[in-house]
């Protein structure tokens, strides 16, 4: 039997910048604390590129790869900087709307403001530490040359609308890398599990389904 292990979007860290690699060896630490030999990863934004960062340096520990609404390579850097000063200076709730209008598709935001709000109670219960460390860590990536290194099999999942990671981003992941599938959700922005959940279900049981020696196959 095989787990499936899932990181968030962000975690909470000590002061300073964060590097997608120092994020995989925790991932690494965890597994090896857990005592698990291997899973299968499914990672979302930031989750996605440790997920990346994994299949290329420790193809091992990793059975297949399902990376969500994320990218290997994600300018600006003013951006990030931007972003991480408005956090020092005016805390978590300053960002709170300009995130979930980037997050959520608007149709979404309409729908189910339940969801979203949700999200943001999140999002301000988030350290702001660690929070400006992940974006530290995005600002500072380039995983380019990883993507045809990863010899697992892996599926990309984009959405339409994703304006944080738009579906380009996603294209790009899949083509480089050798053995995989790549699907892109319509009516969806950067959260496809909360704004098409069934069909993220059905897809990423389908994928895990193929593998040989899941926990699906027990």
């Amino acid at each position: 039997m095989c787990p499936v292990f899932v990181l968030p979007m962000c975690l909470s860290y000590p002061p300073g910048p964060l590097y997608c690699g120092s994020l995989g060896q925790d991932v690494l630490d965890i597994l090896n604390l857990l005592e698990i030999e291997s899973v299968h990863f499914c990672g979302l934004s930031l989750g996605g590129m440790i997920g990346i960062w994994l299949g290329a340096n420790a193809p091992d520990r990793v059975r297949s790869l399902t990376l969500c609404c994320t990218s290997a390579y994600l300018p600006p850097v003013e951006f990030w900087n931007f972003r991480i000063n408005q956090v020092v200076e005016n805390g978590m709730g300053s960002i709170d709307v300009e995130v979930k209008d980037l997050l959520f598709s608007p149709a979404f935001i309409e729908s189910d403001i339940a969801a979203v709000e949700a999200i943001g109670r999140q999002l301000l219960s988030t350290s702001s530490v660690g929070y400006n460390g992940c974006c530290a860590a995005i600002r500072d990536m380039d995983l380019q040359d990883c993507l045809k290194e990863i010899p697992k099999s892996s599926l990309v999942i984009a959405g339409v609308d994703d304006l944080a990671t738009p579906p380009d981003h996603g294209r790009l992941i899949a083509q480089e890398i050798p053995n995989c599938d790549y699907v892109e959700f319509k009516n969806c922005a950067h959260f496809p599990n909360i704004e098409q959940a069934d069909v993220f279900n059905k897809t990423l049981s389908k994928f895990l389904g193929k593998q040989k020696g899941t926990f699906l196959d027990s």
